[in-house]
């Protein structure tokens, strides 16, 4: 028996606007996960914190960094040899004084200058995710450094090239001996940059300062303003234009 699934004008463009809303919908889930499994990092938070029961929490100063370290990670971030041929560093698209990002829609291969899927998130805050790269593939944040450090898309590099930039280097040699007692290795090379992205924390700025006495109010606020937006999105299916080529490539 053949089976034929009926059709209707505009049933293409009602299933882009679904997955909008499915899109919508992931986002407000994540909004009301607990802090504890969102964070990595979540050890950190102090159990006395009057946020600990909340959905989304205040960022906090980081602590038990090692300063030798952190010093460490913040030359290795800024510097060109960590990738091939000597093209771009870390910093290069994470810009300190852009707002941890190079503000492009799609950022571009320092290999191959095409462009690239997806933009640069900002660097602040960000080892402080629970998911890295915006697929969401790592959740370690020294995986992550470590996949972009090896893709041919972006540093491509290896570790035998790296390494042996690094240990030509005197300075860098003296600065791995002080911070981790031995010779230079990959671990401790992820280790060093992720103790620098961790000092890359905003606890104090503006746009985050939250007071005890309102924070659950605002909080709860900014939940059910993701579930509204939801809401809308499915009231206006029907009447919103067909999405462009490249919002439809964007949500692919």
């Amino acid at each position: 028996m053949e089976c034929r699934c009926r059709s209707y004008p505009g049933a293409g463009h009602h299933r882009t606007w679904g997955r909008v809303a499915a899109r919508l919908t992931f986002l407000a889930a994540v909004l009301l996960i607990p802090a504890g499994e969102r964070l990595h990092a979540g050890e950190e938070r102090a159990a006395s914190s009057p946020f600990a029961a909340e959905p989304i929490t205040p960022i906090e100063a980081p602590t038990g960094l090692d300063p030798a370290k952190v010093r460490l990670g913040e030359r290795l971030f800024k510097d060109v040899r960590i990738s091939h041929r000597d093209r771009v560093a870390c910093i290069t698209c994470h810009q300190l004084n852009n707002g941890g990002a190079d503000h492009r829609d799609f950022s571009l291969s320092p290999e191959t200058g095409g462009m690239l899927d997806r933009n640069t998130p900002t660097i602040f805050n960000a080892a402080l995710n629970f998911r890295f790269n915006w697929s969401g593939r790592f959740r370690d944040v020294a995986e992550q450094n470590e996949f972009i450090i090896l893709s041919p898309r972006l540093m491509n590099t290896n570790w035998g090239e790296l390494i042996g930039k690094l240990r030509a280097d005197s300075a860098y040699r003296a600065a791995f001996e002080k911070a981790y007692g031995g010779a230079i290795h990959a671990e401790q090379v992820l280790d060093a940059l992720v103790s620098y992205e961790r000092s890359l924390a905003t606890p104090n700025a503006r746009f985050l300062v939250v007071r005890p006495e309102v924070g659950s109010a605002r909080l709860r606020g900014a939940v059910t303003a993701a579930f509204a937006v939801r809401l809308s999105v499915r009231r206006t299916v029907a009447s919103t234009p067909t999405p462009s080529a490249r919002v439809r490539a964007m949500l692919s």
